[in-house]
């Protein structure tokens, strides 16, 4: 499934040349899946407004992958 969202990410002391390795460490480390795309949206202050698109697993596809045995709570 892929899932599109607005993040925030704080730029703190970041110049221009190293943004794009910011913004890639951020995504790696705080987002679950793979980024497909993003865009930079805006900023507010020393903060970027990102639109990203993240591939993530479905239940889904889990469901089917464990026989289709669906977990009840």
């Amino acid at each position: 499934m892929i899932v599109s969202q607005r993040i925030k990410i704080r730029r703190g002391k970041v110049g221009s040349e190293q943004l794009l390795d910011h913004i890639q460490k951020y995504f790696k480390d705080t987002l679950d899946g793979d980024v497909l795309r993003f865009a930079i949206v805006g900023t507010s202050g020393a903060t970027l407004v990102v639109d990203v698109s993240i591939k993530v697993a479905d239940a889904a596809q889990k469901t089917q992958k464990d026989g289709g045995k669906r977990a009840h709570g």
